[in-house]
């Protein structure tokens, strides 16, 4: 009882600071396009309401970016949430422990490589806005050897130390660990493919692209993800590193979906583009809605 008040008041003091450190994001953000590096189209911040972005059409065009991605997000991580649903429904705490404890590493892990999808989807964001084709698939390859090397060095340190991490993240627990380390490959190999796929999902985030990649987010996730994980799982026996696998293969086919539709936008005569450079441009980011031109 008392370890579950513990986690529970952690989660509980992260939510209140969750608020603060957005306003003091807006604060800097203020200060930053007031003193700092004052332009016209930043004129009127303070009063949100001046911005063309909160007129029928800002928010029209704001809405077709911001919904596809915020969909996109829910339904990764709801598709998680069931997972986690499927690993109480098997009745094992030993299993629940060691899904518990890997999924809360992979956490981590992905943000750890959040750093080149976001530097993607500004420097592939400034160039689409530019017309320069040439630009945008320099930002991705030079993004994605980023993340390849970062990715390389978290697999080599993961794997050379997984006994120690095992016994970190579950000490004094045998049978959860057993479980732990039996899904520490599987870790791994999501780690890379969530990179890879944030990585692509930042490019399209910087060309407007959100809504195709969504829609493959969809379907790889509910469509395929989560009766998968019920066949593996419960039907085959195999427990929480069914759950795993499952989620593993629908990773895997949305790398390769996005993959295809990466090579269709920026391939070629990069029709992608083309369209973002002829289109008006919104600030992309968290907080475009302050930054759009008055």
């Amino acid at each position: 009882m008392s370890s579950c008040s513990t986690r529970s008041s952690g989660s509980c003091s992260a939510r209140a600071l969750h608020w603060p450190r957005r306003a003091s994001y807006r604060m800097f953000l203020g200060a930053y396009t007031s003193v700092c590096r004052p332009r016209p189209s930043c004129a009127g911040w303070w009063w949100p309401f001046h911005s063309r972005a909160f007129s029928l059409d800002g928010l029209r065009a704001y809405a077709r970016l911001g919904l596809p991605s915020t969909g996109a997000e829910c339904c990764d991580w709801w598709a998680w949430e069931a997972l986690t649903l499927m690993a109480g429904a098997l009745n094992n705490p030993a299993e629940l422990a060691g899904h518990v404890a890997a999924t809360a590493a992979s956490d981590w892990l992905f943000l750890a490589v959040r750093g080149a999808p976001k530097a993607a989807t500004v420097l592939v964001g400034a160039a689409a806005g530019r017309g320069d084709v040439a630009g945008v698939r320099s930002a991705t390859r030079a993004c994605a050897a980023c993340c390849a090397a970062l990715c390389g060095a978290l697999a080599l340190g993961i794997w050379g130390s997984r006994a120690g991490l095992v016994a970190w993240m579950l000490p004094g627990d045998g049978l959860a660990a057993v479980v732990l380390r039996r899904l520490i490959p599987l870790v791994v190999a999501q780690m890379v493919l969530d990179a890879a796929n944030s990585l692509m999902d930042g490019v399209f985030a910087g060309l407007g692209l959100q809504g195709p990649a969504s829609l493959g987010t969809l379907v790889c996730c509910w469509v395929v993800q989560q009766p998968l994980a019920w066949l593996l799982g419960f039907h085959c026996g195999l427990g929480v590193v069914g759950l795993r696998q499952a989620a593993l293969l629908a990773a895997l086919l949305q790398t390769a979906h996005k993959l295809a539709l990466l090579r269709r936008s920026i391939g070629g005569s990069a029709p992608a583009v083309a369209r973002a450079a002829g289109e008006p441009q919104l600030p992309v980011g968290e907080y475009a809605a302050l930054c759009a031109g008055a």
